[in-house]
């Protein structure tokens, strides 16, 4: 049988590392013997002990970090200590080609530089590629040169598809997509609706929930990642509508009694369970009526694809590889990360109309059997392989940048590169917020007091900025767009300020109108940043929003860019009142509601400088701009 090493240059155990589970016996039946090289990592060992395969341990486990950003002796000693003992493994084991399995871009490169010098066919599968990643000018040139060569790239996305183009500059023809599959057993497919339905009760009467409950569920681990604040933000504005509705979380994480805590702050906690790890998620999945995915990045969304193998309802953020599984909304309902507003209108459409998103589910369940089953991707595994066995003989080995020095043992460039520099703020040793300056809670007040009575917009703005000021402003027009977030790390705080504009709908009479008969109005969201993450997403906290009713003839603009939806209820301003604060003269017509709202916000928050989200000059992801500077 030819032989494939599969290495698994991990440093803890994830999503990628159970992948190699799913599809070892695929290997073995499609006719050839894996061989797993596994890091000296007892975790990842032990992950691995009751397989039965061969394996053996070695130094290539690859730790992201600072030194990675330049082409310093630091980086070079990381990745030389890498390819020497990839080699040596690869001497000792003679495959017949290599399948390097990476959780992230740049964590195989020794070993792919390794397979090249000894002319062995690699398969680099990178699981998760979601924004454009920095990478230094030696290591982007590396990465082209191995992929005109017997490197063969894969992602398990088409969105990490060209967000893997982008960081290294291979071209995006040289990579392909590997879509992933997920099958698990149905045992409630043969139910009969009797039995379905003695199942639910039982699932009821066990979380002590009413009989006539909705239901919905959120799977995953309480990271950043996962973006559950959207869920919390969303279910306390509509649970008072919604008298039935639950939800559950199933999973743990670092963040878990941080979210348990914002729903006692919301008081939600009654409504909400988190009911922890579970080995029976898809009794869950199975008998829920909506399954919830708050996601801003994924490699492949496999808590979709699972949700749709038993008919779940799927209400999903428009990330990342999310609209390849639910490409519209014949197949389910999707929002931007961030439009909070929007999910609330979403859970309701689903909450009174069960039948369309029954549908929507069968739909996406025939979807998925056709495009993400196990036949095709066992298929797609077999082809992949004999193909880069195919390639040994034919492989053309072209010469890359760098070169392996006997002497020094160390990898050296082969010519003078720039050391170009990159930002980095490191990933803190604990990413809980523990130290919020502004706790959740004032979300729930703006939105109670607002709502009573919208004179208490300027109170509310006072109250909040006894806390919070001298901050920078970041000013996005249109939506929270997580975008900017994957290509830029703040470590100092923020108020960033969404100001969006919704079209005309019948429900806000009191609007004001335009000459094409458009009310014209802007919403304010306002949220608290502290800092963001490394290899993490934003997760802000809303601490009030409101819409104007106000003239905004100079939004026009950008206006026509923005998708946000019509049909929901916020609190209002006062034009008159702003204008008295003011103390303005007579002549107003020079202030459009965004100024007057950037104005209260200057003299009440008195904030250190204001930022614009814009393009940056190449246009590929997105940058802050100063706007003003505050002395």
């Amino acid at each position: 049988m030819p032989k494939v090493a599969i290495f698994i240059p991990a440093s803890a155990v994830g999503g990628a590392e159970h992948y190699i589970k799913n599809i070892l016996h695929l290997v073995t039946e499609n006719g050839y013997k894996p061989v797993l090289v596994l890091p000296n990592n007892d975790k990842i060992i032990n992950f691995y002990s009751s397989l039965e395969v061969d394996s053996l341990v070695g130094d290539i486990a690859w730790t992201g970090g600072e030194e990675d950003l330049t082409i310093g002796s630091n980086y070079l000693s990381k990745l030389s200590r890498q390819y020497r003992e990839a080699t040596r493994i690869l001497e000792l084991l003679k495959p017949d080609s290599v399948f390097i399995n990476l959780p992230w871009v740049d964590f195989g490169l020794g070993i792919s530089i390794a397979c090249h010098d000894l002319q062995i066919p690699s398969i680099n599968l990178i699981h998760l590629c979601p924004w454009r990643v920095s990478l230094n000018d030696l290591t982007r040139q590396i990465f082209q040169d191995l992929a005109a060569s017997n490197s063969r790239f894969f992602t398990v996305s088409n969105d990490n598809r060209i967000q893997l183009s982008l960081s290294t500059g291979i071209k995006q023809d040289l990579i392909q997509v590997f879509y992933n599959s997920r099958e698990v057993e149905n045992e409630y497919a043969q139910c009969s609706s009797k039995q379905y339905n003695l199942h639910r009760l039982e699932l009821l009467s066990e979380l002590d929930l009413p009989l006539n409950s909705y239901i919905s569920i959120s799977v995953g681990r309480f990271s950043h990642q996962k973006n559950f604040s959207d869920i919390l933000t969303s279910f306390s504005a509509v649970h008072d509508r919604l008298p039935n509705y639950y939800h559950l979380f199933l999973g743990e994480g670092e963040l878990k009694e941080y979210y348990q805590q914002t729903a006692d702050d919301l008081r939600i906690s009654d409504k909400i369970k988190f009911l922890g790890y579970r080995q029976d998620v898809k009794r869950f999945l199975a008998l829920s009526d909506l399954f919830v995915s708050n996601s801003i990045y994924e490699g492949l969304a496999l808590s979709i694809l699972e949700a749709a193998q038993f008919s779940c309802p799927i209400i999903a953020a428009n990330s990342s590889s999310a609209k390849e599984i639910i490409p519209d909304s014949d197949y389910g309902l999707l929002y931007n990360p961030g439009q909070y507003y929007l999910l609330e209108k979403l859970i309701e459409f689903a909450y009174f109309n069960p039948s369309k998103m029954k549908q929507k589910a069968e739909n996406l369940k025939s979807r998925c059997q056709e495009k993400f089953s196990l036949i095709k991707f066992s298929a797609d595994l077999s082809n992949i392989l004999q193909a880069s066995m195919d390639s040994k003989a034919e492989a053309k080995y072209s010469p890359i940048p760098v070169m392996y020095d006997q002497s020094s043992k160390m990898l050296k460039p082969k010519q003078n590169l720039p050391d170009t520099s990159y930002q980095y703020y490191g990933l803190p040793k604990s990413i809980i917020k523990e130290n919020n300056a502004l706790p959740f809670p004032w979300q729930k007040y703006s939105e109670e007091f607002l709502a009573e009575n919208h004179q208490k917009y300027l109170h509310c703005l006072n109250k909040i900025a006894k806390q919070l000021s001298n901050l920078k402003i970041i000013l996005c027009f249109g939506a929270f767009n997580p975008n900017f977030f994957r290509s830029y790390y703040l470590k100092d705080e923020y108020l960033l300020i969404i100001i969006s504009r919704p079209h005309s709908d019948s429900s806000h009479s009191t609007a004001s109108t335009t000459h094409d008969g458009k009310a014209d109005r802007l919403t304010f969201s306002i949220q608290y940043v502290d800092h963001t993450y490394w290899g993490q997403e934003i997760e802000p906290d809303c601490i009030a929003k409101f819409t104007t009713f106000e003239t905004s003839s100079n939004c026009d603009a950008w206006s026509a860019e923005l998708d946000v939806n019509p049909n929901y209820e916020h609190c209002y301003t006062s034009k008159h009142l702003i204008e008295s604060n003011f103390k303005l003269s007579n002549s107003t017509s020079n202030f459009d509601s965004l100024s007057l709202n950037l104005k209260l916000i200057n003299d009440i928050f008195k904030p250190s400088g204001y930022y614009m989200l814009g393009n940056n000059d190449y246009g590929h992801n997105l940058e802050l701009k100063v706007l003003t500077k505050v002395a």
